[in-house]
């Protein structure tokens, strides 16, 4: 009983919290405060010693991302501290999960399973007294349907005008009534009370399917492998010489492919006075990237089974690990193309997002000749690149990345290729390091007019009208953050509002 007083006394806290840090608020302090909460909600459910290390690196992960969301407040910190808040939860909930993709779903499917989880604990309580009882039968006859029904309802209504006009009497009717009643402020502290209820109550789903499988492959006894046909042999042989073929014939075209790239990317490489660099990276790097991936594809599907144990493998087995080095290979001459781009014309946030895609492939590469060297499983496969992409999230979180483009920019030997006007497309918290630049930025607006035989392609060429526009998008910033009250507190915005001013 006290441990239900307890529980029931940890919700109303928590409603309490949701409602005072979120109700009519932006988000910063708040989030942080918040998914600490749930964090710490859900380990107050067994001992810490009793945790899987994955949910501890997981929890890890959710204190580096409650400070720099609050820190730096970047789009990339909030999604990263709301991602692993989610996956932490996925891992309280089956501690037997070691992939961060699969705790992620099972984070995600618990959140939206909490009706059937508070059913279910209704139903047990039913079993004790009749109290209970009664209020399982109010929330699963009539709470859950009539939720399911509203949802729809209101989707319907957006989606068919007349199914609107016909309804318009009733919702009028319905809204004079609760006239007095926020409801907004009903369905708000209604998520709240669901974001709580995920922290504790146990999943409704099992996901025992998703712990059987571990790192290492297991040869599969046939208990009728006394009786192994001709045609099952013959079939295994033909799948091997298929893929030997596949793979001599793709390893013959991407040697081609990186012998043109070892020489005309890697060593001497000059952008022409009519070349398209934006082309040769943009298009060009994508579908290399497409290509990479569907290599990796090809060799998780002829190493899928049977294969990886046949006892004359060796040459295939040889062929994939060329092809892997190659796509190492291609990995690294579309690093050159990316370096290229940014040697010419500067830092980019999608720029900087290829460099981190292809460290993220590289290591993929490099655990997908683990898995076929010593015959591992998709299962590893899944468990070590989700982590590494995870962690690697994580960590570039704890960058103002507009910072550093900004400076980088500024400081670009190439001052007449700058994109200037994406100097105003950053976060307006590097606005003070660009008024405090102005005259560089001047002189790479004029370095772009005075290029000889080019057209010119920038939107801002005049400085007044660059510092104009900077401003108006400064003083909207801190007008819009004139809302806030502490809840919505972050440093970044502290900073910008303590370095300038509201343009009048």
């Amino acid at each position: 009983m006290k441990s239900k007083l307890f529980k029931l006394s940890l919700v109303l806290l928590g409603i309490i919290l949701f409602d005072l840090l979120f109700w009519e608020q932006l988000l910063g302090l708040n989030l942080s405060l918040f998914c600490s909460f749930l964090c710490l909600l859900g380990l107050l459910q067994k001992p810490i010693l009793n945790h899987s290390k994955e949910s501890l690196l997981a929890f890890t992960a959710v204190a580096i991302t409650a400070f720099t969301s609050v820190w730096h407040h970047s789009s990339l910190s909030i999604c990263m501290l709301i991602l692993s808040s989610l996956i932490f939860m996925g891992f309280l909930k089956q501690s037997a999960l070691r992939s961060t993709f699969s705790s992620l779903l099972v984070g995600g499917i618990h959140f939206l399973s909490i009706p059937l989880s508070v059913l279910r604990s209704f139903k047990k309580v039913e079993q004790i007294n009749s109290g209970g009882r009664i209020l399982g039968r109010v929330f699963g006859y009539g709470f859950i349907p009539l939720i399911i029904f509203l949802i729809f309802f209101f989707i319907y209504r957006q989606a068919n005008p007349k199914f609107e006009v016909l309804t318009q009497k009733l919702v009028e009717a319905i809204s004079s009534f609760f006239a007095g009643f926020e409801l907004g402020r009903f369905f708000f502290l209604l998520f709240g009370l669901a974001l709580i209820s995920c922290s504790l109550l146990p999943s409704y789903f099992s996901f025992k399917s998703w712990l059987k499988q571990g790192d290492d492959l297991i040869r599969a006894k046939n208990p009728n492998s006394s009786k192994i046909t001709s045609n099952s042999m013959a079939s295994l042989i033909f799948e091997n010489r298929t893929a030997m073929i596949v793979l001599a014939a793709l390893n013959l075209l991407l040697l081609v492919i990186n012998l043109i790239d070892l020489d005309w990317v890697w060593f001497g490489f000059e952008v022409p006075r009519d070349f398209n660099l934006k082309q040769f990276v943009h298009e060009g790097t994508y579908l290399l990237i497409l290509s990479i991936l569907l290599s990796i594809g090809i060799l998780l599907y002829f190493f899928r089974g049977s294969l990886n144990f046949y006892p004359k493998n060796k040459t295939l087995l040889l062929l994939a690990k060329v092809w892997i080095l190659q796509n190492a290979l291609l990995c690294a001459s579309v690093f050159m193309r990316n370096y290229h781009y940014i040697d010419y014309h500067g830092l980019a946030s999608k720029r900087i997002g290829v460099i981190a895609f292809l460290l993220m492939t590289i290591f993929g590469l490099a655990s997908l000749w683990i898995k076929i060297d010593r015959k591992k499983s998709f299962s590893y496969l899944l468990r070590s690149n989700s982590w590494f992409v995870f962690f690697t999230l994580v960590l570039m979180s704890c960058l103002q990345w507009d910072r550093i483009i900004a400076v980088s920019n500024l400081n670009h030997h190439n001052a007449a290729e700058i994109d200037v006007d994406h100097y105003l497309n950053l976060d307006p918290v590097v606005a003070p390091i660009l008024f405090k630049n102005l005259d560089r930025i001047e002189d790479q607006m004029q370095a772009h007019l005075d290029r000889e035989n080019k057209t010119p392609w920038l939107s801002y060429t005049n400085i007044d009208d660059f510092k104009a526009q900077l401003e108006y998008r400064v003083s909207n910033r801190l007008r819009y953050r004139e809302k806030a009250n502490w809840q919505a507190w972050n440093y970044a915005d502290y900073r910008l509002e303590k370095s300038t001013y509201l343009v009048e």
